[in-house]
C-alpha cells in the first residue's frame, strides 16, 4: 500500500482504474507532449498499454508514481526517470488548463520531501531549454543548476536538457525520524522531523535560513513541539506557519505563542509521540519527545552552566529513568549524537556527582 501525499491543494496518489480516462487525456495532450517526452498514440487505445504500466507502477515501492489530483480530477503527474546510486530524476506535468497556478511547484516540492523521507541523497530533474517555466518550477522547489547539458533527440527535433538537482539536506536516525544537524553561524540546534501518516511533526524549529526553507518546503504546515524557549531552537517559530505548536509553561510565557503541554500527551498517528514534560539543568519548562519507545528527543536540556542544582540535577536524572525508551538523541554533539539509555544515565550521573563534590 503507497500512502497518499497530501498538500494545502494537491494529493499524490497511486493511480486507480477509474482514472484511466483523465490519465490518457494527460499522455496524449499535444501540448504536453511538446516539452514532456512521450510517444505519439493515434487514439485512446494506443494510450491503454501505457497507463496500464504506470497504474502497475504507482504501486510499487521501488518505483515513485505518482498521480497529482485537485479534488478528484486528476490534473497531472510526477513519475521517476532514472534511480542511481541513492540519486533519483523525476519528471513532471500539469494539464495546461491547471498550469501557471503553482500546482507543479507544489507537487514537486512535496515529492522531493518524500524522497529524502525515503533516504534519497538526491533528487534531479531536467527540462528542455525552450521550456524555461519547468525551470522555475524547479528553482521554487529549492533546486539548484548543476554542470550538465544534454543533447536529446525527440520528434525529429534535436533538444538541449538542462538539469537541476537538490541534495538531502537531512540525516536519518532509525527507521522513523530525519533530523537537519546543528550548525554554529548562526546558532541553531537540530530539527528533528517524523512524518505521521496524517502530520509531519517537528521537534524544534531551529534558529537559521535553511531551517526555515525546509519547514517551508514541507507539504502542509506541520505540528512543532518545542524542547525549550533558547532561540536556537525556537528562531523560525514566528517565520513561518505550524498546524499547532507544544510547549512547555515557561517556553509559552517567554515565546507567547503555543500550547501548554503539563503533563504527558500521547499521539498515535501512525508513529507513537509521548510529548514529557522534564526537569532540566539547562532552563524550566522543558518539554523532551519519545518516539516509538525507541529514540527520545531531548535537545540540551542536561547542558548547564556551574554550579548546578544538585536537586535539580537528581530530578532530572531520575524524570529520564522513567522513560520507556532505548536511547537518547541529545542537540549540539555533532555526529555523536545517541546514546544507550543506561549507559547515558549513568555517565549524567557521574557528572553531577562530581560536580557536586567540588
Amino acid at each position: 500500500m503507497i500512502d497518499a501525499l497530501k498538500t494545502n491543494r494537491l494529493t499524490l496518489r497511486s493511480y486507480t482504474e477509474a482514472d484511466r480516462k483523465e490519465a490518457i487525456s494527460l499522455l496524449r495532450n499535444k501540448e504536453i507532449s511538446k516539452t514532456f517526452m512521450l510517444p505519439e498514440f493515434e487514439d485512446d487505445a494506443a494510450a491503454e498499454p501505457l497507463f496500464r504500466k504506470i497504474l502497475m507502477l504507482s504501486h510499487e515501492n521501488e518505483h515513485f508514481e505518482r498521480a497529482i489530483c485537485l479534488g478528484n480530477h486528476l490534473i497531472g503527474f510526477v513519475n521517476d526517470v532514472e534511480i542511481k546510486d541513492g540519486t533519483i530524476e523525476l519528471g513532471y506535468v500539469i494539464h495546461p488548463d491547471h498550469q501557471n497556478q503553482g500546482y507543479a511547484t507544489e507537487a514537486l516540492t512535496a515529492s522531493i520531501q518524500e524522497l529524502f523521507r525515503q533516504g534519497y541523497s538526491a533528487v534531479r530533474a531536467g527540462y528542455f531549454e525552450e521550456n524555461p517555466a519547468s525551470g522555475r518550477v524547479m528553482e521554487k522547489s529549492g533546486m539548484h543548476p548543476i554542470d550538465r547539458v544534454d543533447t536529446i533527440e525527440y520528434r525529429g527535433t534535436m533538444h538541449r536538457c538542462l538539469y537541476y538537482e537538490i541534495s538531502n539536506p537531512f540525516q536519518k536516525i532509525g527507521a522513523s525520524i530525519l533530523y537537519l544537524p546543528a550548525s554554529e553561524q548562526p546558532l541553531s540546534a537540530e530539527v528533528y522531523l517524523i512524518q505521521g501518516r496524517k502530520h509531519t511533526y517537528l521537534f524544534d524549529v531551529g534558529n537559521n535560513s535553511k531551517s526555515l526553507h525546509v519547514i517551508q518546503s514541507l507539504p502542509s504546515p506541520p505540528i512543532a513541539i518545542l524542547s525549550h524557549h533558547h532561540a536556537d531552537h525556537t528562531g523560525n517559530t514566528l517565520k513561518t506557519n505550524f498546524e499547532k505548536i507544544y510547549v512547555g509553561e515557561f517556553t509559552g510565557e517567554k515565546i507567547n505563542v503555543g500550547t501548554v503541554v503539563s503533563e504527558l500527551l500521547t499521539i498515535d498517528d501512525g508513529v507513537i509521540l509521548e510529548i514529557i514534560p522534564c526537569p532540566s539543568v539547562h532552563t524550566p519548562g522543558s518539554l523532551i519527545l519519545n518516539v516509538n519507545r525507541e529514540f527520545c528527543l531531548i535537545g540540551d536540556l542536561f547542558f548547564y552552566k556551574p554550579p548546578v542544582s544538585a536537586v535539580l540535577a537528581r530530578q532530572m536524572v531520575e524524570a529520564l529513568a522513567q522513560v520507556d525508551t532505548r536511547f537518547f538523541a541529545v542537540s549540539h554533539s555533532g555526529t555523536e549524537n545517541i546514546f544507550e539509555k543506561k549507559r547515558f544515565l549513568l555517565e549524567l550521573q557521574k557528572e553531577f556527582e562530581m560536580e557536586e563534590s567540588q
